[in-house]
């Protein structure tokens, strides 16, 4: 088959070329033809342009003496040439008979029509010509046109002063026409040159054409118009080599081929071998070809072949054993999971029992490979494989007694990629995949020791079966990714599938477009939560909080756009907006006389480059506000994720004079070694511990061992989500220097701020003698 196909293809190039070879030859010819035919053409529309200039003026020379003739007729000499006794018109008629014109006139000296006679009764046009403008030697000549006939008129003065005139006119279509008949497909046309139409011309014709004016060239000048068809290169072709050009073609045709079909049988005998060969390699058999013993192309090809039958035959064996597993776990890998999950659905359509899948994801995995390196984030993935195995053979062999069945398929655990684990789990329903999910996450969350350092790490997972979510690979594979989205937007361990997830997933995915429209629309805005010193210090404080009121949605939660700004990269947007709008609302406070120092979340991503200190410098400068003014707050995971460029940005930051918080104390996993290498000045208890003060003894130690070494280190505490009063003396006898919450006041806008300023304060200042905060020196505000 490879040697007749390519015995085909050789003889179709071989006929091709010799067909393109003639086809090129026979229209180079035909170009030159049709460019003979032109130049003929051109030579033929000169010469009938000589001829219309030469019969136009033998016209004018006729009409000329005509009038001459009829001004000197007897009669006229009795009879005045106006009047209208019959002998004038009886001459005027002869002479218009006899001068062969269409029409003639009679002119008195006040230049009205004395005598109009035509021998065509259709209308004429009552306008005269300006034949007087250019009399010379008492005659003048011009054209006119009377709808689409164009006339020569001539004009002769009678008398001394040339009292009258006769005009006469003379048909010019008709005499051109006669005098060019013997020019083949030559057309006339006259009239004014803008309304000439282009005549038609036949298929694979063009036309050549020489325009005459009769007068000024210009819009409305009249012309006459010689037109002459021409045929193309490709009218030539095809009309002019018909059948010779089919002919020589058809001959070329069949010589070529045989020609190319003998030497191919001669050039293909090895390559019919080597196709044997290739059969017998696709077969299993790595037999290798005989080499020639010529020193030819041929010879090259079969030695190149044996190499390739000896590298195949190698890697065959590698290939079967990677193609199908995770190469880290030894894990099936994506592909073969699709394979068995579909063959696990057919399995549960014919028996009739369900299948559930699991969707297994790590929770903060990119902070191991990211604090221990990549090795011990390799070595966790194995031991989490290994984890989940133990829990599947524990599994199988429950649903295979409940089953009653030794042949019914078995789990099966795949890492798709990066820390993603499937868990395929046949004949298991919700119940007892919703048993199975708990004993995975547990087993997860066991801790793992690598090189001395421990690893504790949630996971999240999802959950879907069939029939009940899905009756085909694609839709449950859909459906448990959306189940284990939905869990870690929620912050849940274990999720099962509800159809109404999909819906709530579209809608999150539509905040990408909505929340650059808020911007756009003002429909974001800041409230300001008070921050109360509790130790006595006066300076009004607050932090900026973000709202975005949805204009179909409502107030929205920022726990739900944030973490979705933060994925997509649109959160450094809104950063700038929060802080933007925060330090102009500082300044407009500071103009109503109010120095309110103002704390701004910041994510993450905006603390791992200099872009962040740049741009917050500049709005600074730009509303005139001291450094110490503003208060950046960063969360743990900003310290953890990527410590050394944190590291730079809080430490411009802070030769600048603002001054920096860590939010969320103790939620993460630093520690405060890093409080030491780093420029902070103030942590934030979380509310979970500040709110468990009075309630939990571990919870108060854990405060006030938090407030001890923070202020041996210079560092200010702060506690979020104080309600009471009782929680507040407390937090006050451990030690804590700031407090905010709702028993100091909810979120406020920038006006009810101030009324709170006026109203409230009092109500919080710290009893006379308190001890004063701890605190670090602000760097001087003339570092801005």
């Amino acid at each position: 088959m490879l040697a007749s196909s390519l015995k085909i293809r050789v003889v179709l190039l071989i006929i091709g070329l010799v067909l393109i070879a003639q086809t090129a030859v026979f229209a180079l010819m035909s170009v030159q033809q049709a460019q003979t035919v032109e130049i003929d053409a051109r030579a033929v529309l000169g010469t009938a342009e000589r001829l219309v200039a030469t019969r136009i003026a033998q016209m004018r020379d006729n009409g000329w003496l005509a009038t001459v003739q009829a001004l000197r007729d007897p009669v006229f000499g009795r009879l005045d040439i106006t009047s209208a006794q019959p002998p004038v018109i009886g001459a005027l008629n002869a002479h218009l008979k006899r001068a062969k014109a269409s029409r003639l006139l009679v002119v008195d000296a006040a230049s009205e029509v004395a005598h109009d006679f035509s021998q065509d009764s259709r209308p004429k046009s009552k306008a005269l010509p300006a034949f007087r403008s250019n009399m010379i030697l008492g005659r003048s000549s011009g054209f006119s046109i009377e709808g689409d006939a164009l006339s020569l008129w001539v004009a002769s003065t009678i008398g001394a002063e040339g009292s009258a005139a006769v005009l006469l006119f003379f048909p010019i279509n008709e005499s051109l026409s006669s005098d060019l008949s013997g020019i083949s497909n030559l057309q006339i046309q006259s009239g004014v040159s803008s309304r000439i139409k282009s005549i038609e011309v036949p298929a694979g014709h063009r036309s050549l054409s020489r325009r005459i004016f009769l007068s000024d060239a210009s819009a409305s000048a009249l012309a006459v118009d010689l037109s002459l068809p021409v045929p193309n290169a490709w009218f030539v072709f095809t009309q002019g080599f018909g059948l010779p050009l089919f002919l020589v073609f058809l001959v070329a045709a069949v010589l070529s081929s045989v020609v190319g079909y003998l030497n191919m049988k001669l050039w293909l005998r090895p390559l019919n071998q080597l196709q044997s060969s290739v059969k017998s390699l696709l077969a299993g058999d790595f037999k290798p070809m005989p080499i020639s013993r010529r020193k030819d192309e041929m010879s090259l090809l079969t030695q190149t072949f044996n190499l390739l039958v000896e590298g195949v035959q190698q890697r065959e064996r590698k290939i079967l054993d990677t193609a199908y597993r995770d190469t880290l776990t030894s894990l099936p890998n994506r592909t073969l999971y699709q394979d068995r999950l579909t063959e696990a659905l057919q399995n549960a359509k014919q028996t009739n029992r369900p299948l559930t899948m699991l969707l297994v994801d790590l929770d903060q995995f990119k902070t191991v490979n990211e604090t221990l390196g990549h090795s011990a984030g390799d070595a966790y993935l194995k031991e989490i494989a290994d984890r989940i195995k133990g829990v599947l053979r524990g599994a199988d062999s429950l649903l295979r007694v409940q089953g009653g069945r030794s042949n019914a398929p078995t789990p099966t655990i795949a890492r798709l990629g990066g820390d993603d684990f499937a868990v395929l789990l046949p004949g298991c329903d919700l119940e007892q995949g919703a048993r199975v999910s708990a004993r995975i996450g547990d087993v997860i969350k066991q801790p793992f020791t690598h090189q001395g350092q421990s690893i504790a790490l949630a996971s999240t997972i999802g959950m879907a079966s069939f029939p009940e979510h899905a009756q085909d690979a694609a839709s449950l594979i859909r459906a448990v990714d959306i189940a284990m989205y939905v869990a870690k937007s929620g912050q849940l361990n274990s999720l099962t599938f509800d159809p109404r997830h999909e819906s709530e997933r579209e809608q999150y995915l539509a905040l990408q477009i909505e929340l650059r429209r808020a911007l756009e629309k003002n429909e974001l805005r800041l409230v300001f939560q008070p921050k109360v010193s509790l130790h006595g210090e006066h300076r009004l404080m607050v932090e900026a909080l973000l709202r975005w009121d949805h204009p179909e949605r409502g107030p929205q939660n920022p726990a739900t756009f944030i973490p979705f700004a933060e994925k997509t990269g649109y959160i450094t947007t809104i950063t700038r907006w929060v802080l933007d709008n925060a330090m102009r609302q500082a300044s407009i406070w500071k103009q109503r006389g109010l120095d309110v120092q103002v704390a701004v979340n910041v994510s993450p991503r905006d603390v791992s480059g200099d872009a962040l200190p740049t741009y917050v410098i500049s709005r600074m400068r730009h509303y005139n506000l001291p450094a110490d003014q503003l208060t950046i707050e960063i969360a743990e995971s900003a310290i953890v994720g990527e410590p050394e460029a944190t590291r730079e940005c809080l430490t411009i930051l802070d030769r600048f004079g603002v001054r920096l918080a860590v939010d969320d104390f103790g939620t993460g996993f630093s520690s405060l070694s890093y409080l030491r290498e780093l420029p902070v000045d103030g942590l934030k208890l979380d509310r979970e511990f500040v709110q468990a003060v009075n309630k939990d003894n571990c919870s108060r130690v854990i405060v006030k061992s938090t407030v001890d070494l923070a202020h041996s280190l210079n560092v200010t505490i702060t506690a979020e989500g104080v309600e009471d009063a009782e929680t507040m003396v407390t937090l006050r006898e451990l030690g804590c220097d700031y407090a905010q919450g709702y028993y100091f006041g909810k979120p406020l806008s920038a006006d009810e701020y101030v009324d709170w300023v006026q109203h409230q304060l009092r109500r919080f200042a710290a009893a006379p003698g308190a001890r004063p905060a701890a605190a670090r020196a602000p760097q001087p505000a003339s570092a801005m």
